[in-house]
């Protein structure tokens, strides 16, 4: 288990590194996907609550078009939502890009994650962050 700021734990196991990402600038951490050099940010979120607050933060972010693939799970104490917008618009760049985000809370704490991906981005990468998302604690 990788003890991170913010008093967040994750297991990394040997798919993830936070080598040459930690800038304490930024709130959160960069972990990168070893196999595919996929980025996720993860960082602990100001607000806190129950399952249907995860839900609803989560549904409530700005992307565009609306969310879709909305998967909800519990392990542990932990409540884990997550869904994926796109294609993104030209103002995200000239390469067709989703976003794909997740909200965890313990009722007490809560993080934010966060997945700024290519279209083609295999499911095995999705299926990877789920993965190390379900290891996350508080």
């Amino acid at each position: 288990m990788r003890q991170l700021r913010d008093g967040l734990s994750v297991d990394l196991g040997d798919e993830w590194t936070d080598e040459d990402r930690v800038d304490p600038s930024i709130h959160g951490y960069f972990l990168v996907h070893r196999p595919s050099g996929s980025v996720v940010q993860l960082r602990k979120w100001h607000r806190t609550g129950d399952p249907d607050w995860v839900r609803a933060e989560l549904l409530s972010q700005n992307w565009p078009p609306p969310a879709r693939d909305l998967v909800e799970r519990r392990v542990g104490n932990v409540f884990i939502a997550g869904a994926t917008w796109g294609p993104l618009g030209d103002a995200f760049g000239p390469t067709p890009r989703n976003m794909r985000e997740w909200f965890a809370s313990d009722g007490v704490h809560a993080a934010n994650a966060s997945l700024f991906h290519v279209i083609e981005t295999p499911s095995s990468v999705i299926d990877a962050c789920e993965r190390f998302l379900d290891t996350l604690r508080f």
